[in-house]
C-alpha cells in the first residue's frame, strides 16, 4: 500500500534558432559561428539561474555514429533562458556543412538529451563563404568564352594560367595607354593588386554558371548577390524561413517549423496570479472496487496517465486521462489480468516517450513475480508487451520505478520469501533482457513500502521499512546497478514505519515522506530531508507521497479523514499547516505529481466507494478559490 509518485526528469525545452550571416561577395569575413538559445529547467521544472558546463556536439546521424565537432562552454542561465556562440571554443569553420547534421546537447553529468536536434539548411550557409574567394581560383583560357571578359574586368596582376597572363601581358606593354588610366585613378586596375575585382566591377549577369566550377550552380550571379538557388543545390524551401510565428500568454516556443510557424508548449510554472477558481475532482472509474496502489505520472502529451489496482478482478489497469483534469476523453485499459496480478504498481515515462510500469504478481504464499509492462502506445491500450523481472521466490511487492539518467528503468521491491530488499537495473528500456538483480540489504526483515529516486549522480535512493528492527531506512547506492556497496542509514526507530515515498530536492538531496505508526494504533505523518539531524512530524496521516512544486518545495499528498495535502514552507516542511482537498473516507493510495501548467494533480481511491478519484488542483496549494491580488 505504497504510494507512488511520477519520477521527475531532467528536461530542457529548446527555443530559437541557428543564425549564421552570409555577406556578399567582397564584404568583411564571414563569422564562423552559429548562434543557439535554449531554455533550460531544473528535473522538477524550475528554471535554471547561474552558470552550468554545457557540451554541444555535431554528429550526421540522429542516433548514434561519432561526432564530427564539440565544444564545452560555461554557459551563464538567466531564469532558463541561455544563449551561445557554437564555435566561441572549438571553430567550425573547417566543417563541410554539406550533409544533414545534428546537434546534441549535454549538461553538467547529465547524459546527452534525447533526441538530438537536427541543424536547419541555414547552417548549410556556411558552404557559400566559398563565394569569397572565386576570384584566387585558377582558370584556363577554354574555361572562359573570348570575348565575355572585358579587359576593365581583368586585374592586370590576378593569377592566371599561361596563356591568359601571355594576352593580358601584351596588352599591358603597349605604351599608348589605350584605356588612358593613371596610377592613382579611381578603379585602375594595376599588376599585382590584391582584391582587385570587385562586385561593383562586373556586370551583373555577366559571369553564367559555366563560367564558375566548386559549389556554385543553377543560373547566374545576380544584383541582388546569390540566388538561393544556386548555393551547393540546394533550394530556397530547404532554408529556414523568417520566423513569423508566435505563443499565447502562459507558453514558450517548443520548436520552430520550416516556414516560419512555431510550436508552442504551456510553460511549467503558474502564473503568480490567477482568476479564483476551485479544484477539479473527477471520480475516474467506478467499475468495482478499484483505485488500489495508485501510481500517477505525467505522459508525454502533457496528461497524466494512472496505474492501479483493481482488487474485484486482481488485474492491473491504466488510466490514461484525455486532458489535464482527467474530466473528460479517459482511457481505462485493463493491462495484466492473468492470475493475481498489478499489486503496487509504479509508473515511469521511458525515454521514447511511452510508459513503463512495474508490479507484482501474488501466485501463492511462497511464490510471486516481479513483472514489467512496457506500454506500446501512450495510453497502455495496445501493443504492450510483459515480462517478469525476476521469480526467484515471492518477490515483486512493493515495487517502486524509476528511470535513470541512462535511460534504463531500475526497480527497488521486496524478497518476501528472504525478508531481503532488492534492486532490478534492467539491461533496456523495457526491461526484456539484460536486466542485473542484486539483494541490497538482507540484515533483519526489510524492504517493505520501498520508494526509490535518481539524484543527478545517477546513484538510486531507495526509502524502506526494517519490521524487525522497527525502523526507517534509507540507502544510498555507489553504482548505477546499485551492484556495489549499498550504504544504509536509519532515519527513524523505535516505531513501525511505512508509506514511503521518497523525491530529490532542488538542492540534489533526498526528501522522504513516510508514516510511522504509534502505540496508540495512530498514523504519523513525517518528513526527512537528507542532512538534517532529525525528521520533521507533521502531525496525524497515512498514505503519503510527495513530490517538488513548481516553487521548489516539497508538497505531500496525505490521508486522514479525507485527501489532504501538506505544501511546505522550507525544505524540511517545519511548520506546515494541513490543507484541506476532499472529504469523507477518500485519499487512500494517493499518488502526487505536477503538471505540465505547474499545480499539482493527484490520484487516490474513494474507500467508501472503491473508485478510482483525481483532483486536479487549480492553483499551487490546492485550496479552492485562492488567489494572489
Amino acid at each position: 500500500m505504497k504510494m507512488k509518485k511520477s519520477e521527475k526528469r531532467f528536461l530542457i525545452v529548446l527555443f530559437g534558432a541557428f543564425l549564421i550571416l552570409l555577406p556578399c561577395i567582397g564584404q568583411t569575413e564571414i563569422p564562423g559561428k552559429i548562434n543557439y538559445q535554449g531554455y533550460l529547467t531544473s528535473a522538477t521544472g524550475i528554471p535554471v539561474n547561474g552558470t552550468v558546463a554545457m557540451v554541444f556536439t555535431f554528429y550526421t546521424v540522429a542516433t548514434g555514429g561519432s561526432s564530427i565537432w564539440s565544444e564545452t562552454q560555461n554557459v551563464t542561465v538567466n531564469k532558463g533562458v541561455y544563449n551561445v556562440n557554437l564555435g566561441d571554443v572549438t571553430s567550425i569553420t573547417g566543417l563541410p556543412f554539406g550533409l544533414p547534421y545534428y546537434l546534441g546537447i549535454k549538461v553538467g553529468a547529465d547524459p546527452e538529451m534525447t533526441p538530438r536536434i537536427p541543424l536547419t539548411s541555414v547552417g548549410y550557409a556556411f558552404r557559400a563563404k566559398t563565394v569569397d574567394s572565386v576570384g584566387s581560383h585558377a582558370h584556363s583560357g577554354g574555361d572562359i568564352t573570348t570575348g565575355t571578359v572585358s579587359e576593365a574586368r581583368i586585374d592586370p596582376l590576378i593569377a592566371r594560367d599561361s596563356e591568359v597572363t601571355a594576352t593580358v601581358n601584351t596588352h599591358a606593354s603597349r605604351t599608348d595607354n589605350p584605356h588612358s588610366t593613371t596610377a592613382t585613378q579611381v578603379g585602375a586596375v594595376a599588376l599585382n593588386q590584391a582584391n582587385s575585382i570587385s562586385n561593383l566591377m562586373i556586370v551583373d549577369g555577366s559571369v553564367t554558371d559555366a563560367k564558375i566550377t566548386g559549389l556554385i550552380s543553377g543560373s547566374k550571379i545576380s544584383s541582388a548577390g546569390l540566388n538561393a538557388d544556386t548555393v551547393d543545390g540546394k533550394h530556397a524551401s530547404d532554408l529556414q524561413a523568417r520566423v513569423t510565428g508566435t505563443c499565447p500568454a502562459g507558453s514558450s516556443i517548443r520548436s520552430i517549423n520550416a516556414d516560419g510557424s512555431v510550436q508552442c508548449e504551456i510553460d511549467s510554472i503558474a502564473p503568480l496570479t490567477q482568476i479564483p477558481s476551485s479544484n477539479t475532482i473527477t471520480t475516474v472509474d467506478s467499475t468495482g472496487t478499484t483505485g488500489l496502489y495508485t501510481s500517477i505520472t505525467i505522459g508525454n502529451d502533457g496528461f497524466p496517465v494512472i496505474a492501479y489496482f483493481h482488487s474485484g478482478y486482481s488485474d492491473l489497469k491504466v488510466a490514461k486521462c484525455g486532458n489535464a483534469a482527467c474530466s473528460s476523453g479517459n482511457i481505462i485499459t485493463t493491462v495484466d489480468s492473468a492470475g493475481m496480478v498489478g499489486y503496487s504498481p509504479s509508473i515511469a515515462i521511458g525515454i521514447d516517450g511511452l510508459p513503463i510500469i512495474s508490479y507484482a504478481e501474488y501466485v501463492n504464499t511462497t511464490t510471486g513475480y516481479l513483472k514489467v509492462v512496457k506500454c506500446g502506445n501512450a495510453a497502455c491500450s495496445a501493443g504492450n508487451v510483459i515480462y517478469i523481472v525476476d521469480s526467484a521466490g515471492r518477490v515483486g511487492e512493493f515495487s517502486s520505478l524509476a528511470i535513470g539518467t541512462d535511460g534504463l528503468p531500475v526497480i527497488s521491491y521486496s524478497d518476501y520469501t528472504n525478508s531481503s530488499l532488492k534492486v532490478a537495473k534492467c539491461g533496456n528500456i523495457s526491461c526484456s533482457s539484460g536486466n542485473t538483480i542484486t539483494t541490497v540489504d538482507n540484515s533483519g526483515s526489510v524492504g517493505y513500502y520501498t520508494s526509490i529516486a535518481i539524484p543527478p549522480d545517477n546513484l538510486p535512493v531507495i526509502a524502506y521499512g526494517d519490521y524487525g528492527s522497527l525502523s526507517a531506512r534509507v540507502g544510498t547506492c555507489t553504482n548505477a546497478a546499485c551492484t556495489g556497496y549499498f550504504g544504509v542509514t536509519t532515519i527513524d526507530s523505535g516505531y513501525e514505519s511505512r508509506y514511503f515515498s521518497v523525491t530529490i530536492g532542488t538542492d540534489g538531496l533526498p526528501i522522504i515522506s513516510y508514516s510511522v505508526r504509534f502505540p496508540s494504533g495512530d498514523w504519523h505523518l513525517r518528513v526527512m530531508k537528507f542532512g538534517d539531524p532529525s525528521p520533521t512530524e507533521i502531525g496525524l496521516g497515512a498514505n503519503t507521497s510527495i513530490t517538488i512544486g513548481s516553487d521548489g518545495l516539497p508538497i505531500i499528498s496525505v490521508y486522514y479523514s479525507g485527501l489532504l495535502i501538506v505544501k511546505c514552507r522550507n525544505v524540511s516542511c517545519t511548520n506546515s499547516p494541513y490543507l484541506f482537498v476532499d472529504g469523507g473516507n477518500v485519499g487512500a493510495h494517493n499518488s502526487i505529481t505536477i503538471g505540465v501548467d505547474g499545480l499539482p494533480v493527484i490520484s487516490y481511491q474513494d474507500v467508501t466507494n472503491g473508485d478510482l478519484k483525481v483532483v486536479k488542483c487549480a492553483n499551487r496549494f490546492c485550496v479552492n478559490n485562492w488567489s494572489r491580488r
